[in-house]
């Protein structure tokens, strides 16, 4: 019989115990900053839509803090929820981060680097 029986247990138990882990021990610094290097413009689009549904409706959604909760979200793997419910020195970073990121040196660099 394959997989094991007790295998298939380990596994799930395994499963139970990463799913109820709080965001703020998934919280990683690094990995953000990895996971923003890595999204791509569907990710974006896709942020763009978590933001609206949330009832973001202002016309500039990429300077609001929703759109950045959902690009934090996509970046690091987990919902837009666990974004939210995090501890606000935490959020707070986790959205400088993704401005820093979208906006920070913009102005300096020219499109070829891009």
């Amino acid at each position: 019989m394959w997989p094991p029986f007790e295998l298939e247990v380990n596994i799930m138990a395994d499963l139970e115990k990463v799913v109820e882990m709080p965001i703020e021990t998934k919280f990683d610094m690094e990995k953000l900053r990895t996971g923003l290097e890595n999204l791509t413009g569907r990710d974006y689009i896709s942020a763009e839509r978590t933001a609206r549904r949330s009832g973001e409706n202002s016309p500039l959604l990429q300077f609001t803090g929703a759109f950045h909760a959902a690009l934090a979200a996509k970046a690091m793997g987990v919902t837009y929820a666990e974004v939210c419910d995090l501890p606000v020195r935490k959020y707070t970073l986790a959205l400088a981060m993704v401005t820093n990121f979208l906006f920070g040196d913009l102005a300096q660099t020219d499109m070829e680097t891009v």
